[in-house]
């Protein structure tokens, strides 16, 4: 007997067509360069399985590239940049314990986007 789930069978028997849905996801991702515009018509028709949501999703949005080859060198440019902007804000004396970790993230974006001003109190606290 196969090994399916009691789902999958049951739709079969109604006359549902069924998708595997973690299949066909791991077809996509064996693509080169991963097709978006098929990604985004599968999350409209499909349930994304937890197993493959986060890295759907961050090609959806721009985070990763649709080259698997390039994600972990892209993850590790993005830490590098993160702890840049960090080391530059302590450098700077910005950051102290006064300031959460959102107001902290908020300067970080200001830097990185030439809007940090000299009175930054002001730009956290407005």
């Amino acid at each position: 007997m196969e090994e399916r789930n009691f789902r999958s069978y049951y739709y079969e028997k109604v006359g549902f067509r069924v998708v595997e849905e973690k299949k066909s996801l791991d077809i996509l991702f064996k693509e080169s360069p991963i097709d978006k515009k098929k990604l985004t018509h599968f999350t409209l028709r499909f349930t994304v399985p937890n197993t493959h949501r986060n890295a759907l999703y961050c090609i959806l949005l721009g985070i990763l590239p649709t080259y698997q080859k390039l994600w972990t060198f892209v993850k590790h440019q993005r830490k590098q940049h993160f702890e840049d902007l960090h080391h530059t804000l302590r450098l700077l004396q910005v950051n102290n314990q006064q300031i959460s970790k959102p107001q902290l993230y908020a300067l970080m974006k200001s830097l990185e986007s030439g809007n940090l001003k000299l009175n930054y109190q002001h730009q956290v606290l407005g």
